[in-house]
């Protein structure tokens, strides 16, 4: 953990995710007012390479026949309904696409397709369909990347890049189930080693030698350097290359399904904060496509609750609201809120008081968790719980702010400017009491099942 200092800002601000590119252009108005009304303060917008290369370097983001691919309505709708606006451009940005967004053209070229121990393609499923991964390391596939960035940014360069507040290169946060990096025989990215960390590190070369050819493309366009994000391939404290990437630029990560457990979840954030000198941005997974796992959204608003109390300063739900073929967005494709918006209405609400932790300074990097599975991507275990991870324990946070629990292991606690904020994680009533009174008033709280509770310094403990 860095000696650096820790601040805090009002509260978490939520960013939904919207595929505007499967929507009808005459429902964003209707939509984005809707978010807003949640209490969203920001929309995602993908932009899909598929979408707009469909020859080799060939590139049309004319929207005038389908106008559902103008990134530039999107973003008009956007901030009339008085959201801010970020925009994502992969190459791989989302799931339930043919190659998670990048064009047939690209993934057909042998050149560009990883290699397993007996040469063969690596595969990757993806909505049922096995499907050839890219190699990372392949300079073919590293110069189309970068071509697609470059034409992209320019795209969204002509509506002017004050008028958003962000702009995100990478994987997409989510992790497929294959790993394309780790065992990759292509013949540019180098032998395999041996060992289990010299593969580690050859991976993590890999990775970043691929962000860096994005982030110079996106730059060599005119992306402001202060609004260029990278979004890592899965969460923060297993993605490859994740400590050097969030050393240069800020980063947006996956986090973990709510099966991992609270204070699993609680140390992803906390370190993830901890760690990212440029601050990191979460994402929680909203629904399913139709063939994918199904998840449900009062677990991903379990998620982002665990989140917003361990310190997250900006959390992402993604595919808040895609049109036909998504399952669990919170508007249908009209933009009408459905009855699980409502849910997402409360949490922000039962939120609000939560001032999130911002990491300033230097950042210092927390051992990596190891994987058993080595054809299996990292990411995806670490979304599932199953890398060898270390665990925050309640009773720890607890003790660490002279207070105590009659439940062992029922409650998480984190104190940050002149704040304490509780986090149930237990599915029964549990009493935090404060001996010195220097939080709680009359020395004790019963905490319900996975309620939130703020408190703030007793400067006066007659007050």
């Amino acid at each position: 953990m860095s000696n650096a200092s820790l601040t805090s800002t009002a509260r978490a601000t939520r960013a939904a995710m919207v595929r505007f590119d499967t929507i009808d252009p005459a429902a964003l108005d209707v939509g984005f007012a809707t978010l807003r009304e949640l209490g969203f303060d920001a929309v995602d917008l993908p932009l899909v390479w598929s979408k707009h290369e469909a020859s080799a370097g060939r590139f049309d983001f004319d929207a005038r026949e389908r106008g559902a691919r103008s990134i530039h309505g999107a973003i008009d709708a956007a901030r009339r309904a008085g959201l801010a606006v970020r925009v994502r451009l992969g190459p791989r940005c989302v799931e339930g696409e043919p190659g998670f967004g990048v064009p047939r053209t690209v993934i057909d070229d042998p050149a560009v397709i990883a290699r397993n121990a007996r040469r063969g393609a690596v595969i990757e499923p993806i909505s049922l369909t096995p499907t050839a991964a890219p190699s990372f390391a392949s300079r073919v596939f590293i110069d189309r990347c970068a071509a697609w960035i470059r034409a992209a940014t320019r795209a969204v360069g002509e509506s002017g890049f004050d008028r958003i507040d962000s702009l995100t290169v990478g994987a997409g946060t989510f992790a497929p189930l294959r790993d394309p990096i780790d065992e990759d025989r292509h013949p540019d990215a180098g032998p395999v080693p041996a060992e289990r960390a010299e593969r580690a590190e050859r991976a993590d070369r890999i990775a970043l030698a691929w962000y860096e050819a994005l982030a110079n493309a996106a730059l060599e366009s005119g992306a402001p350097e202060d609004k260029l994000r990278c979004s890592l391939i899965g969460p923060r404290t297993a993605a490859p290359a994740a400590h050097s990437i969030a050393a240069r630029f800020p980063v947006d990560c996956a986090l973990p399904f709510t099966s991992v457990g609270s204070e699993a979840l609680w140390a992803e954030v906390s370190d993830a904060v901890a760690t990212s000198a440029h601050g990191a941005r979460f994402d929680v997974q909203c629904g399913s496509s139709p063939f994918a796992r199904p998840l449900r959204n009062r677990d991903a608003a379990a998620v982002a609750r665990v989140a917003i109390a361990a310190g997250a300063s900006e959390i992402v739900l993604r595919y808040a609201w895609c049109g036909e073929g998504w399952v669990g967005s919170l508007l249908d494709p009209k933009g009408v809120a459905q009855r699980v918006a409502q849910r997402w209405r409360a949490l922000f609400d039962e939120c609000s008081a939560i001032a999130p932790t911002v990491h300033e300074g230097d950042a210092t990097p927390v051992a990596r968790p190891s994987g058993w599975l080595s054809p299996i991507s990292r990411g995806w275990l670490a979304q599932f719980g199953l890398l060898d991870h270390h665990e925050v324990r309640g009773d720890q946070t607890l003790s660490e702010l002279e207070l105590e629990c009659d439940v062992s292991r029922a409650v998480l606690a984190r104190r940050s400017d002149g704040q304490l904020v509780l986090l149930s994680t237990t599915m029964t009533p549990a009493t935090v009491r404060d001996p010195r009174q220097r939080w709680i008033p009359g020395g004790e709280h019963t905490m319900q099942p996975g309620a939130v509770a703020v408190f703030h310094r007793r400067e006066d403990r007659a007050s």
